[in-house]
């Protein structure tokens, strides 16, 4: 499989390369500076390009035509949402519209978080967490990761979005929890190369697909 990875150079996005080359897909792998990007392969190509751009992302897209495409972009500071609310959600919707132009079969496997109004997993995160992490701290990522949820489900593509807890640099577990009924409680931490083994998995597997899943460590 050709897997496009938007976000490439560090974090999950660096840990869906690794696994999905561990994997034997062929990855494209996309990134502002793309030299960056600390894994070489020969199943591996690197790619410069700005995810939110239009351009850029169709010409990426175009010039791929992937079987399955990851969004896990993630914001360098919280800065960025004061200059560009609409980060996460302007991008995707490039993406959105480059798959239904050059390639509508392809898989769209997108990293949104838990605890997203329009997810319904909010009431997994504890009052005061909700308060002052999620409608305070956190407000300008999490609406837009709302926004960009409201987008990849109306997009008529065939669709995965992860809702990961908390993130981690521990190793992988292998027993991470997904669950799709919102309601269901998972632990609050994850790895994120627990998260990583998900999004590559959702690129293949049909179990996933036009869910939203809850993911917990």
């Amino acid at each position: 499989m050709k897997i496009l990875v938007f976000g490439a150079s560090r974090g999950t996005g660096l840990l869906c390369v690794e696994r999905a080359l561990a994997l034997g897909h062929s990855v494209v792998a996309v990134s502002r500076n793309a030299d960056t990007i600390a894994v070489n392969h020969e199943s591996l190509t690197k790619l410069n390009g700005d995810f939110n751009n239009k351009e850029s992302v169709t010409q990426a897209v175009k010039q791929v035509v992937p079987d399955a495409v990851i969004i896990s972009v993630g914001a360098k500071s919280l800065k960025i949402f004061k200059d560009n609310p609409n980060f996460f959600s302007a991008g995707t919707e490039c993406v959105i519209s480059a798959l239904r132009t050059c390639a509508p079969n392809a898989r769209l496997v997108i990293l949104s978080a838990m605890g997203t109004k329009t997810s319904g997993t909010r009431q997994n995160y504890p009052w005061i967490l909700r308060t002052f992490l999620l409608d305070w701290i956190l407000a300008g990522p999490f609406d837009d990761h709302e926004r960009q949820e409201e987008m990849v489900k109306a997009s008529g593509l065939n669709w995965t979005i992860a809702l990961p807890s908390g993130l981690t640099d521990y190793p992988a577990s292998g027993k991470s929890l997904r669950e799709t009924d919102p309601t269901k409680r998972v632990p609050l931490w994850i790895a994120r190369d627990d998260v990583a083994q998900f999004l590559v998995e959702a690129c293949t597997s049909l179990e996933w697909q036009g869910k939203s899943v809850t993911l917990g460590g």
